[in-house]
């Protein structure tokens, strides 16, 4: 994959041209018509662009957007084209079209979730019958203001004493109808500003009366328990609760109705709900009393937790398996300390006996046998103290205590002195700060990585140099040789239990010291890593939190 993008504009194909033999008017052709088709398709998006700018009250102007970029990346491919005719960049051309086929599937899932909504509006057939309907009203009201001024003309010619108090009297009652008009008004635009927040809320919302009977609902209401809005205005709200629970619903909605106010319920215990089809669901419910006119209502916001119900049943069951992974693992370090260190014990203390009683009276190939079995039984040893270190780590109750990095580097060099003797080895050790950690696990980190660069190394001397760096919250500190390196797509499974890149033969080793290595300085909250090439030799680096906190 890393090859496909260093390639991603390498002309080492055939170029597309060479398929049209070059012949101008087809190549021309080609470029034309992909030419034109990309200048109208980037035309496009600038028209939608202009549209969106204009019309400020569109809902879903991110379908707009979607529907540019979709169209955009179709032009881009057109372009494209024209470049491959001449430039074989057929893997930019390729993760091009990719790129479009995202584009169009993303506008095309997304069309399907906005048409709902779309159908929703007003269609053009009710706005005019609303509109007919508010043209008959201004007539009425026209023909009812004309008849009421001939009975002002009529009422001035037969009483001219009375022609102010009827002239105060028609400006109150216009003032009344005006008043009246911009309250219903306000009203219709409240209701419909609420109607729009409910059915976009992701929630279900359920307003109930105070006979607990259910008096309006959102659509997800209806979408969660499956019931439709017709089935369940005036049902009571019991009627989606199980019957089991229903005895117990009872008490809670009066003491609710004695002292109403807002509270959550479902935080500490186990709530559920019953769609249409019998099913029970577990839910969190919110309450909250309102007022509506002279009335008074409870306000339910029902949320479908069956998702992170399974996801905490998930994770308690891992939990209950890593218990008892956890259980079986101490067993296994009990029975390995005490049970298979044993006879290894034994074994090896008579292949040792034997050699030295039977020597120079074995045929060279028993002796070599003998050497075998107390070689095997030496690395079994050491496999299960690695192991049962590795084990280990995670039980720890050691404090961290603050300690002087440089302090352990020295003993671990004291340690591997003679190891490092024999490989002629260069170790330069820079300043290193004091840091809180548990200081027999951080020094077994550095002997690995020390053994490792010991271990890994060229037929040149050894060079190993040994720093760390200061940073915001914690210590980086790094181990570098010059030994014969790994490639970069293994620096993250060298960390993993029994992983080795070589055999037992070439290089001996467990397969655990760089294992024990990373869940070492995950216990000091720190992360390890590897950096390296072949034959450019390896860097380890690895962080100790300033703060100290470990397990």
């Amino acid at each position: 994959m890393l090859e496909f993008f260093k390639k991603m504009f390498t002309a080492d194909f055939m170029p597309h041209g060479h398929c049209m033999a070059w012949q101008p008017e087809v190549l021309w052709l080609h470029v034309g018509a992909d030419a034109l088709i990309a200048l109208s398709y980037y035309s496009i998006p600038v028209a939608l662009y202009y549209f969106v700018r204009k019309r400020t009250d569109l809902r879903y102007k991110w379908v707009f957007t979607m529907f540019a970029v979709f169209i955009l990346s179709c032009g881009s491919n057109h372009i494209i084209d024209i470049w491959t005719l001449w430039d074989p960049v057929y893997r930019f051309e390729g993760s091009m079209k990719m790129i479009t086929a995202f584009a169009s599937l993303a506008t095309a899932v997304a069309i399907w979730f906005v048409i709902p909504e779309a159908l929703k509006l007003p269609s053009p057939a009710r706005l005019e019958v609303a509109n007919q309907e508010l043209t008959r009203e201004i007539e009425i009201r026209e023909e009812a203001q004309r008849e009421l001024k001939k009975a002002y003309q009529e009422a001035d010619r037969l009483v001219l004493e009375r022609t102010e108090h009827l002239e105060a009297a028609n400006r109150k009652l216009q003032q009344e109808i005006a008043d009246r008009e911009k309250i219903e008004k306000d009203l219709r635009e409240s209701e419909n500003q609420v109607r729009q927040i409910l059915s976009s809320l992701p929630n279900a919302i359920i307003l109930v009366d105070r006979q607990g009977k259910i008096s309006r609902l959102n659509p997800m209401t209806e979408q969660i328990f499956q019931y439709s809005r017709e089935e369940l205005v005036g049902q009571p709200l019991r009627t989606l609760i199980p019957a089991r629970l229903r005895e117990k619903h009872a008490r809670h909605e009066a003491d609710f109705q004695r002292e109403p106010s807002q509270r959550v319920m479902g935080e500490y215990l186990d709530l559920f709900a019953l769609r249409k089809n019998g099913e029970e669901f577990p839910v969190e419910v919110g309450l909250n009393p309102v007022v509506l006119g002279k009335e008074s209502f409870i306000l339910a916001s029902v949320v479908d937790i069956s998702d992170r119900k399974a996801v905490e049943n998930k994770l308690k069951e891992k939990s209950q398996a890593l218990a008892r992974s956890n259980a079986e693992l101490e067993q296994f370090a009990y029975i390995a300390s005490h049970d298979l260190q044993e006879p290894l014990r034994k074994l090896t203390s008579f292949s040792e006996l034997l050699e030295k009683n039977l020597s120079g009276e074995l045929l060279d190939k028993n002796a070599k046998y003998l050497a075998f079995i107390s070689a095997s039984a030496s690395r079994m040893r050491e496999l299960i103290r690695d192991l049962l270190n590795f084990s280990r780590i995670d039980k720890q109750e050691d404090r961290l205590v603050p300690t002087p990095v440089g302090d352990l580097v020295k003993e671990t060099m004291g340690d591997l002195s003679k190891l490092i003797e024999e490989n002629q080895a260069e170790i330069m050790v820079g300043p290193l700060p004091r840091v809180p950690c548990v200081p027999h696990m951080l020094k077994q980190v550095f002997q690995n990585l020390i053994s490792n660069a010991l271990k890994f190394r060229t037929e040149s001397p050894p060079v190993i140099e040994i720093g760390a760096i200061e940073k915001a919250r914690f210590w980086e500190f790094f181990v570098k040789d010059n030994g014969i390196g790994i490639e970069a797509q293994y620096a993250d499974k060298v960390f993993e239990l029994f992983k080795r890149l070589h055999s037992r033969f070439e290089h001996p080793g467990t397969g655990i010291g760089l294992a024990i290595c990373k869940k070492v300085i995950e216990y000091h909250k720190g992360e390890i890593r590897l950096e390296s090439e072949p034959g450019l030799g390896a860097t380890f680096i690895f962080t100790i939190p300033k703060g100290g906190v470990a397990g």
